[in-house]
């Protein structure tokens, strides 16, 4: 049988060891295997899907994961919002990041660092980004291999996919400025 949460005011769990060591948390949501099931005091945090929001650990707010493995290994964040098949997957902590699209955001198969503020729709839009803050990337591939960039904005299809570091730039267009690592 599986573990059943404590001490919760309105909260839902559905699922085999969803919400299992949550002992204070309220107004919850989590519904899938393993669904939001790390940490013991969130609060106003909605995972569904197999192992959404599972590795959150420390005490959360407003975090949304929607979708298979979306957000699985966040530890600590607030306000995220994450929709797609592994969308943030990888990502540890980060917060007020929107990740929509499969393996958007830190969806790479390797932990990810802390991101915050980010904006990526588009499958695989970011997907390395691990210390990269205040960026947009709409598009598929957008922003794909960007680690610790700052302020960027790519839209279209392998926008700037190749920049690594690079800061303070648009990349408007179809496959604009692969290859650019500069600031």
């Amino acid at each position: 049988a599986s573990p059943t949460p404590t001490n919760t005011e309105y909260s839902t769990y559905l699922g085999i060891y969803a919400g299992m060591k949550t002992t204070t948390g309220d107004y919850n949501v989590g519904i899938g295997y393993k669904a939001l099931s790390g940490t013991t005091t969130p609060s106003h945090d909605t995972a569904v899907g197999y192992q959404a929001l599972k590795e959150l650990t420390t005490e959360s707010a407003g975090n949304t994961a929607v979708g298979s493995r979306a957000g699985d290994s966040l530890v600590s964040g607030s306000y995220n919002v994450f929709l797609g098949h592994k969308a943030a997957m990888a990502l540890v902590s980060g917060t007020y990041n929107i990740a929509i699209g499969r393996q958007t955001m830190g969806g790479g198969d390797y932990e990810y660092g802390d991101n915050a503020s980010n904006v990526a729709i588009g499958s695989f839009a970011l997907m390395e980004a691990s210390g990269a803050n205040y960026n947009t990337a709409i598009g598929y591939y957008a922003l794909n291999k960007t680690t610790t960039g700052d302020q960027n904005i790519a839209i279209g299809y392998y926008a700037a996919n190749d920049n690594t570091t690079g800061a303070q730039n648009v990349y408007l267009g179809h496959q604009t400025a692969e290859a650019n690592n500069a600031s």
